[in-house]
């Protein structure tokens, strides 16, 4: 996983930004942990992390699966790392 980093408040705006923050980034992302702390929602100062909803793992890069949920199809996917 690659993310653009940069700065929140640089130039140009309108002048009115009165702060800048830079934005830090550890780079690809290589274990089942580091995966797992993707926040995918947050309110009222409660985040869900990845690993909350799904079993996280690392293995090959292209699988073939089914995906059912008490024995009725449903929505799957998998993530990893590209080099």
């Amino acid at each position: 996983m690659q993310a653009a980093a940069g700065t929140v408040g640089q130039e140009p705006t309108k002048g009115e930004q009165q702060f800048q923050y830079p934005i830090v980034v550890e780079g690809r992302l290589t274990s089942a942990d580091e995966f797992g702390n993707i926040a995918i929602k947050a309110a009222n100062g409660n985040v869900l992390h990845l690993k909350d909803v799904a079993r996280l793992e690392l293995g090959k890069k292209a699988y073939n699966f089914a995906a059912l949920q008490n024995g009725i199809p449903s929505a799957g996917f998998c993530c990893f790392p590209s080099k």
